[in-house]
């Protein structure tokens, strides 16, 4: 029951669920968009990460949500087609600006690192406030 708890719980760490990888990709892909080959194993292998990453986040939502994870769920899954929209809004924006076909590419990996970031950040917390649960004297009976 332990190792499954500790596998579980690396699942829902969140630099195993957002990853480096889309973000290192997305770098990738700047460099391989000239070649049809390289180009199309990245954005196969992109789509790969990329759709890893929402299974576990979304488990890291519902093991949170503890009063309404339906709710939760739902505004995760928005969240989600903000990003999408907001990602496709800045990277038209960057092409009409004149920066090239790439530069979506480092928008998108600089979008992907504040992600990343904010999740390591709350899984800090969360860890810190685990840990603070656990240091706290078992009530007296």
């Amino acid at each position: 029951m332990l190792l499954r708890q500790s596998a579980f719980e690396r699942v829902l760490d969140p630099r195993v669920q957002c990853g480096e990888g889309p973000p290192a990709l997305l770098i990738v892909f700047v460099f391989t968009a000239h070649d049809r080959l390289p180009a199309a194993i990245t954005i196969a292998v992109f789509g790969a990460a990329g759709f890893a990453t929402v299974a576990p986040l979304q488990a890291r939502v519902m093991n949170k949500a503890e009063g309404a994870p339906a709710l939760a769920s739902a505004a995760n899954i928005a969240a989600f087609n903000l990003g999408n929209a907001g990602g496709a809004w800045l990277g038209g924006k960057a092409i009409d600006a004149g920066l090239g076909y790439t530069a979506p590419n480092w928008i998108g990996a600089a979008l992907a690192l504040a992600g990343l970031l904010v999740a390591v950040i709350s899984g800090m917390l969360d860890h810190g406030r685990r840990k603070a649960r656990r240091a706290e004297p078992a009530p007296v009976a």
